[in-house]
């Protein structure tokens, strides 16, 4: 084995003969350090009478491997693939402000019991670590998770819109101490928005006013977006 960038220092071998006693060994070719690479050095001794025998010795160029790590977010569940580089042999993955178990395969997945940041991280390690003496390298990731607590099934049954039908402003009715901001917009069947509002730092228990007035006749599709998911639901306009 050979660390990247540094000097190898060349073993060798030895040969005896059984007539001529130990003999001079050549070598016609080097470990090239300045690239990850696996290189053949080979040995070559002959004797008096002109016999000669070859032996080969294989260099691995390396380094301890440079940690990365992707990972998708499925509700409450993140799921951790290794993209690491230059050859891992061993894993660490941690979240450090979780409670959660330390992994150790190359992929992972959590299961979140809480919404928020979290810090992932991950650190890698080979047989360059131990052989060389350099500690292994870490890489920390913030992963956010917003699907916890409350499905789709849960926001339909916090929300409720009305009238409706209505003659212009519909009234939506939620109450949910985990759900501080939203986000609401209206389109008409063809998809264009109609109404778009912003709601931050609502209370535990609020409604909230549309006005529709001035649009025509119909069914709008009223697209709820929350810190907890999305939802959509059904208004009919019908002016007088």
């Amino acid at each position: 084995m050979a660390y990247l960038g540094e000097s190898y220092n060349d073993p060798g071998v030895l040969a005896e003969d059984c007539v001529d006693g130990a003999l001079s060994v050549d070598t016609t070719t080097t470990a090239n350090t300045t690239a990850r690479d696996t290189v053949d050095v080979v040995y070559e001794a002959t004797d008096g009478s002109g016999n000669t025998s070859t032996t080969t010795r294989t260099v691995y160029v390396n380094t301890e491997p440079d940690p990365d790590f992707d990972y998708t977010v499925n509700g409450a569940t993140v799921n951790l693939t290794d993209e690491s580089r230059y050859n891992p042999t061993n894993w660490k993955w941690t979240v450090t402000n979780a409670s959660l178990p330390t992994r150790s395969t190359r992929n992972t997945n959590y299961n979140f019991s809480e919404n928020g940041i979290f810090e992932v991280c991950l650190e890698v390690g080979n047989e360059w670590n131990a052989r060389f003496g350099v500690s292994k390298k870490q890489l920390c990731q913030d992963v956010e998770i917003v699907g916890v607590g409350i499905n789709e099934i849960e926001l339909n049954e916090i929300f409720t819109l009305y009238p409706n039908p209505t003659e212009a402003i519909v009234n939506i009715n939620y109450s949910s101490s985990e759900i501080k901001n939203l986000n609401i917009s209206v389109f008409n069947l063809v998809g264009k928005e109609i109404l778009n509002q912003n709601f931050s730092n609502a209370a535990n228990a609020a409604t909230l006013k549309l006005d529709l007035s001035g649009n025509a006749d119909g069914l709008y599709l009223v697209r709820i977006q929350t810190d907890k998911g999305v939802i959509t639901k059904r208004v009919n306009l019908f002016n007088k």
